[in-house]
């Protein structure tokens, strides 16, 4: 299965912490976010996402004492092909605030994950998160996965 047309045009995409949990964990959308993350292990379109992504996906497994998932996380988050993990330095984190100011909305974690993917230049933001809309921020695109 290939990208559908939502990915047209698309070089770099941020990856919410839903798409991890759901492509790792399996769910409804295992099999298009399969195609999106085997688009980047391949380089046909590269990934980004922060270093926020860690902390949401290690929790629950840590608190779960399951060893070998939150080792499955900490790979795939930090050794993925064609997949930067961006650290929360004070670019972020004042990207992240100008966005709060913009969109009262947003909670810290997405603020966070939007300005990554924003000062990493990717063009669209992949999640499934319904509390950040459906538009365009500041010249990202935001996809949920009923658009895979």
């Amino acid at each position: 299965m290939g990208l559908s047309n939502s990915f047209q045009g698309i070089r770099r995409i941020a990856l919410d912490t839903n798409c991890f949990i759901y492509y790792i964990e399996g769910s409804p959308w295992s099999e298009q976010l399969g195609a999106i993350f085997s688009s980047i292990e391949t380089g046909e379109i590269s990934g980004v996402t922060s270093s926020i992504t860690l902390l949401e996906t290690l929790a629950q497994p840590i608190r779960q004492k399951k060893r070998h998932l939150a080792d499955l996380y900490r790979q795939t988050v930090m050794q993925f092909p064609h997949l930067t993990l961006r650290e929360v330095d004070t670019k972020i984190a004042y990207r992240s605030a100008e966005l709060r100011a913009d969109y009262p909305f947003l909670k810290s974690p997405d603020a966070i994950q939007l300005a990554t993917g924003l000062i990493e230049e990717a063009s669209a933001f992949l999640t499934n998160d319904v509390r950040i809309p459906d538009i365009e921020m500041q010249g990202l695109r935001i996809i949920r996965f009923e658009e895979l």
